[in-house]
């Protein structure tokens, strides 16, 4: 059965969350968990009916296991709630280089998505269009930038990623952002 809240589905049978069919990637703990709750929305579960049902015989600690489980499930909305925009209702960007994250758009806005984040400076190379701003998704604060030639450099980056796990850049673009040949690269710390 395909269970919907919010921007959510999840599918029972498939054991599968999805954003804007967008599959959501979670462990087997936090699927079990979340089958359970959407089962019975609005419903106070007990910790003792959750372990009962989810891990009867189970001999580690199940406190903390199951708070290490909510506070997954929560990360993921929190992000979701935050950086939503560069998943629902988006379309894989004409982006097929890059070896630090992904890329998504919707009309001429580039979410580029960092998983491994590049300190200072990012480059982004062969790109086929003028930038005009650039931000985080999740703060909206700004992202300086510059453009030299076919590379998109964002400057000044934070040493540490500001959102975890992974961070989006918003960029406002004047066309459709697309990706002519070279990949993505972090550069050398100066």
């Amino acid at each position: 059965m395909v269970r919907s809240f919010g921007d959510f589905e999840f599918d029972d049978q498939r054991r599968c969350l999805s954003s804007a069919r967008r599959r959501v990637r979670m462990s087997g703990q936090a699927l079990d968990l979340l089958s359970l709750l959407v089962e019975r929305p609005g419903d106070l579960i007990t910790r003792e009916e959750i372990q009962r049902r989810l891990w009867p015989d189970s001999t580690v600690e199940f406190d903390h296991s199951l708070d290490v489980t909510v506070s997954r499930l929560r990360a993921i909305g929190i992000w979701l709630r935050n950086n939503g925009d560069a998943v629902y209702a988006t379309q894989r960007c004409r982006f097929p280089h890059g070896n630090i994250g992904a890329y998504t758009r919707k009309g001429n806005t580039l979410y580029t998505a960092i998983y491994f984040w590049p300190g200072r400076t990012m480059t982004i190379g062969g790109v086929r269009f003028k930038v005009q701003s650039a931000r985080f998704l999740a703060t909206g604060a700004p992202v300086r930038f510059m453009q030299r030639g076919s590379q998109l450099i964002f400057l000044d980056l934070p040493a540490k990623a500001p959102d975890d796990p992974v961070t989006v850049i918003a960029v406002e673009c004047d066309s459709e952002p697309i990706q002519h040949a070279l990949s993505s690269k972090a550069d050398a710390p100066t």
